[in-house]
């Protein structure tokens, strides 16, 4: 028995090594588009599979979208605010096809100056599985790219 007790920590990772793929939860791949023009930024997330997923359908609709500005010229101002235009209510989870675009166009106020920020999205959603098959609904942070400009 005293043999055996140095292996006692590797066990669980020798056991999550030996999980079959079909217990492993799946993942799919989201790819983010980012537009800035004049005081509206466009964001556009693509479902880019290989699974179809479920969207939660809360708010805001049809995701989230955050951001965070970096050290510089104009720190301070910049001032996104996303339209939540919908109401607190459950509403049933809404299908996101491999291939589909989702977007939301978010007005930015901003002084003159440079400005320098990164966006990031965030959805809840869950893959779709064959009937039987349930997973839970998981938020996904998505980051978009860097931006830098300026205005007068």
């Amino acid at each position: 028995m005293r043999k055996l007790l140095p292996l006692l920590p590797a066990l669980p990772l020798a056991l999550a090594a030996c999980t079959p793929p079909a217990l492993r939860p799946p993942s799919n791949q989201i790819y983010p588009q980012m537009t800035l023009e004049g005081n509206t930024m466009d964001v556009t997330l693509i479902n880019a599979g290989p699974y179809d997923l479920l969207l939660e359908n809360t708010c805001p609709r049809p995701f989230a979208v955050n951001f965070t500005e970096y050290p510089g010229k104009g720190r301070g101002g910049l001032e996104p605010r996303q339209l939540d235009t919908c109401y607190e209510q459950n509403l049933r989870p809404i299908p996101w096809k491999v291939g589909e675009r989702l977007s939301v166009s978010v007005p930015v106020s901003y002084p003159a100056g440079t400005h320098t920020f990164k966006a990031f999205a965030t959805v809840r959603a869950r893959v779709l599985q064959p009937r039987g098959l349930i997973n839970n609904f998981a938020s996904m942070n998505i980051s978009l790219p860097e931006v830098k400009f300026t205005t007068q």
